[in-house]
C-alpha cells in the first residue's frame, strides 16, 4: 500500500478521498469520506464500493471502474447511497495508481453536488418557467444580448412576424431588419442598451402590415423586448376620431343646448352653440366659469344634487331647476347628466331642456285651477252642467250656500223641480233656444231653496254638447234676490218720484254703479223725447254736449271718491230732436255698509228757460254798456265843437267871412252828432 494514505493531508483534505484495488475494494479512505458514508472506517475497508451504490445502479459505476484500472481518468456523475440509507448526487473523479509500473487501483475523488444539483434543477425549472411564460404570453417577445444577437424569440414573436425561430435566433437583430424604415426603431435599442432606461414607442411596422406597441427594459444580458399587435386598437381609434369627430358635430349643432363639466371641481369644460344662445355667455366666459354661477342661489336642492353627484355617478337627471342667463333673466330647466371620462377629467354631461314656457304654463294652469275653485266652488256664481232635458250632471259646491242644497243631493235631479210653477216656462223656451244659440241669457226666474222660499234666479246658459269634456250645457245662476227687491222699491220709489217730476219737469234716474245700468222715470219722454225706461251710462254720456262731457265725468267721479251724499252739476243734454236743454243735475249718493257707493239718484231738471232768460238779460247788458261807452266818447266830441263853435258865432267881434266858415263847421259837427244818435238807436234795438 502507498503510504501516502497514511499523510496527514490525505486524511484532512476536505473532499472525500479513497482508493480500492482492482477487485473494486476499499484500501484507504479519508476522514472527509467516512463522514459523507455515515460509516465506521473499519466498515468500510476491503468492502466493496458497491455497498455505497443504489440498487439497480451498479452496472454504470462498474464499468467506469474498468475503464480506469485499464488506464483512463475518468469523471461522472452518480448516486451514492449512505450508511443511514440517505441518497447523496455525488460527482467522482477516477484516477489510476501505479505501483512498479503497473496499474494497482484506483483513486477517486468524491464531490456532494447534491445541493449543487437541486439548485441547478431549481434553476432549470426556473428558466423553463420563464419559457414557458415567454410561450405562453399573449405578447410577442424577444431577447438580445449586448450585441443585438436574438437569443430568444417565442412563439408569439414568430406567429405575428411571420418569422421561424431558426432565421433570427443567433443572429444580430439589425442584420435581419436593414430596411431605413427601421432605422428610427434601430436607434431606440440601441440608447437602451446605452443608458439602460425603459422605452415604449408606438410603431407601424410595413413588412408586417400592422401596429406594434413595443416596449423595451434593459436586462443583465442586454435587452428584453415585448411587443404586441394593436393595429385593431389603432383601427378603432381612428373610428373612434371618426366618430368622436361626428360625436362633436353633433354635440355642437345639437339644437339642445349642452355643456360638459368637470365634478370635482365644477369648472365648464365644453359648451355647445345652443347653451351660448341659450346663456349668452360666450364660449370663452362659460370655460372660466364654474356651474354654480348659472344656478339661482336659492336653489339648495341642486346645489345638493351636484355635490352628491361627485360620488355618486349612478345620478343622471334631475326635473326643472332655476339657472340664470347673463343678462339676469330666470329660465327653468330639465337637466338631464351622464357621467363619463373626458380627457383626463371625471365629468359629467348635461343637456339642458329649457322648460320656461312649460314650468309657467303649469304655474298658470295651477294658477287657473286656483281661480277655478274660487269662481266655481267659492263665487257667488252657481255652476252646473245639465242635459238637454234639464238634468243635472254637475253642479258646483256652493249649492249649498245659495240653495240650501247638498250638491250630492243635487245631482241627476232635474232643475226645473226646483222652479217657482208660473217660471218654468222660462227654463223650458232656454233650453229650446240653446239649441240654436251658443249662449241664452233667462230672464229671473223663482226657485225654491231648502227652507222652501223662493228666491230669485238669474241664469245664462252656454251650448257644450260638442265639447267630449262637458258634453251638455253649462249655466250660470246667481241668487239675485236682494236687487229684484231693491228693483221693486225703486220702481215703487220712481213711480212717487214720476207724480213728484210730472208737477216740477224733472226727470228722476237710479244709476247702478256695479252694473252701471240706468233707470229712468217716465219724464224722460215728456222732457227730452226718448222713450226709453233703462238704458247704459254709456248712452247718458254719448247725448251730453261734447264741450260739457269731461267736466261733467269729472264731477260724477268726484262725488264718488269723495264720498259726498249730495252734489249737483249743469251741463247741456242732447234731446231726441238732436236739440241741447240746459240741464241741473241733483245727486244723492248711495253706499253699503262698508262706505262703498252701490247707486246714485238723481233728478235731472230743465234750466233751458232760465239759462236763455239769463243770457238775454246779459246781452241786454251788453248792448247798454255799448250805448254808456259810446255816449261817453262818441256823442262828447261832436257836442263839444258845437258848444265851441257856438261861442264863436256869438263873438260881434269876427268879421263875416270867419264867420260864414264857422258855420261850416258847426254844420259838420251837428252831421256828426246826429250819425252817432242813429248809431245809439240801432244798437238799442
Amino acid at each position: 500500500m502507498d503510504n501516502s494514505f497514511d499523510h496527514p493531508l490525505f486524511n484532512d483534505y476536505p473532499d472525500p478521498i479513497f482508493a480500492i484495488d482492482l477487485q473494486g475494494n476499499f484500501i484507504s479512505v479519508n476522514n472527509a469520506l467516512v463522514k459523507m458514508a455515515n460509516c465506521p472506517i473499519e466498515k468500510i475497508i476491503n468492502a466493496s464500493f458497491k455497498i455505497f451504490l443504489p440498487e439497480g445502479d451498479p452496472y454504470h459505476v462498474w464499468q467506469n471502474f474498468q475503464k480506469s484500472i485499464g488506464g483512463e481518468i475518468l469523471e461522472f456523475e452518480t448516486t451514492m447511497v449512505d450508511a443511514k440509507g440517505e441518497s447523496l448526487l455525488v460527482w467522482i473523479t477516477n484516477i489510476p495508481f501505479y505501483q512498479e509500473g503497473k496499474i494497482k487501483g484506483v483513486y477517486g475523488i468524491v464531490k456532494d453536488i447534491t445541493k449543487l444539483k437541486d439548485a441547478e434543477e431549481k434553476f432549470n425549472a426556473q428558466q423553463q418557467q420563464i419559457l414557458n411564460i415567454f410561450e405562453s404570453i399573449t405578447d410577442a417577445f424577444l431577447a438580445l444580448n449586448e450585441d443585438g444577437i436574438v437569443n430568444y424569440w417565442n412563439e408569439e414573436a414568430v406567429r405575428l412576424t411571420q418569422t421561424p425561430k431558426e432565421f433570427i435566433i443567433g443572429k444580430r437583430l439589425w442584420d435581419i431588419f436593414v430596411d431605413p424604415i427601421f432605422e428610427p426603431y434601430i436607434k431606440i435599442y440601441e440608447d437602451t442598451l446605452r443608458d439602460g432606461k425603459t422605452r415604449r414607442f408606438e410603431g407601424y411596422f410595413e413588412p408586417i402590415g400592422k401596429w406594434l406597441e413595443v416596449a423595451i427594459y434593459r436586462s443583465s444580458e442586454g435587452l428584453s423586448v415585448y411587443f404586441r399587435d394593436i393595429t385593431l386598437r389603432k383601427d378603432t381609434e381612428k373610428q373612434v376620431l371618426v366618430e368622436v369627430e361626428k360625436y362633436q358635430s353633433l354635440f355642437n349643432l345639437s339644437p339642445v343646448a349642452k355643456w360638459v363639466y368637470d365634478t370635482q371641481t365644477l369648472k365648464f369644460l365644453e359648451v355647445n352653440k345652443a347653451a351660448i344662445q341659450l346663456y349668452g355667455y360666450s364660449r370663452e366666459e362659460f370655460l372660466n366659469m364654474t356651474i354654480k354661477e348659472i344656478l339661482s342661489p336659492d336653489d339648495h336642492e341642486t346645489i345638493a344634487f351636484i355635490k352628491a353627484a361627485k360620488t355618486n355617478t349612478g345620478l343622471r337627471y334631475q326635473d326643472a331647476v332655476k339657472h340664470i342667463k347673463k343678462d339676469g333673466e330666470i329660465i327653468y330647466a330639465k337637466v338631464k347628466g351622464i357621467p363619463f371620462k373626458y380627457v383626463n377629467h371625471h365629468a359629467r354631461m348635461v343637456a339642458v331642456i329649457d322648460e320656461t314656457d312649460k314650468v309657467m304654463a303649469k304655474e298658470k294652469l295651477v294658477l287657473n285651477e286656483r281661480r277655478f275653485r274660487a269662481l266655481v266652488q267659492e263665487g257667488s256664481d252657481l255652476i252646473s252642467i245639465i242635459q238637454t232635458d234639464g238634468l243635472c250632471s254637475y253642479i258646483s259646491p256652493n249649492s249649498k250656500h245659495i240653495l240650501g242644497f247638498d250638491s250630492a243631493f243635487l245631482l241627476r235631479k232635474n232643475i226645473i223641480e226646483f222652479v217657482h210653477d208660473e217660471d218654468k216656462h222660462i227654463i223650458l223656451n232656454g233650453l229650446e233656444k240653446i239649441k240654436l244659440f251658443q249662449t241664452v241669457k233667462l230672464p229671473p226666474f223663482r226657485a225654491i231653496n231648502k227652507q222652501g222660499i223662493y228666491i230669485w234666479i238669474e241664469m245664462n246658459i252656454t251650448n257644450l254638447i260638442d265639447d267630449p269634456v262637458i258634453a251638455g250645457y253649462i249655466t250660470n245662476a246667481r241668487d239675485i234676490t236682494q236687487r229684484i227687491q231693491d228693483e221693486i222699491k225703486i220702481r215703487e220709489s220712481m213711480a212717487r218720484y214720476d207724480i213728484v217730476s210730472k208737477a216740477t219737469s224733472e226727470v228722476i234716474w237710479d244709476w247702478n254703479l256695479e252694473t252701471r245700468e240706468v233707470i229712468w222715470s217716465p219724464g224722460l219722454k215728456d222732457v227730452f223725447g226718448y222713450e226709453l225706461e233703462t238704458s247704459t251710462e254709456t248712452w247718458w254720456y254719448n247725448n251730453i254736449h261734447p264741450d260739457d262731457l269731461e267736466k261733467t265725468k269729472e264731477n260724477f267721479k268726484y262725488i264718488m271718491t269723495s264720498l259726498q251724499d249730495k252734489a249737483m252739476c249743469e251741463y247741456r243734454f242732447k234731446c231726441a230732436d238732436g236739440s241741447y236743454s240746459y240741464v241741473l243735475d241733483r245727486a244723492f249718493l248711495v253706499m253699503d255698509n262698508n262706505g262703498k257707493p252701490l247707486r246714485m239718484i238723481g233728478s235731472m231738471q230743465d234750466i233751458s228757460d232760465r239759462v236763455n232768460y239769463i243770457q238775454s238779460i246779459q246781452a241786454q247788458n251788453n248792448k247798454l254798456m255799448d250805448i254808456a261807452w259810446m255816449q261817453a266818447h262818441k256823442v262828447r266830441a261832436p257836442l263839444s265843437r258845437i258848444m265851441g263853435l257856438t261861442k264863436l258865432i256869438q263873438d260881434s267881434s269876427i268879421d263875416s267871412g270867419v264867420s260864414s266858415e264857422v258855420i261850416k263847421y258847426l254844420e259838420d259837427s251837428a252831421n256828426e252828432l246826429d250819425a252817432v244818435i242813429k248809431d245809439i238807436i240801432k244798437q238799442s234795438n
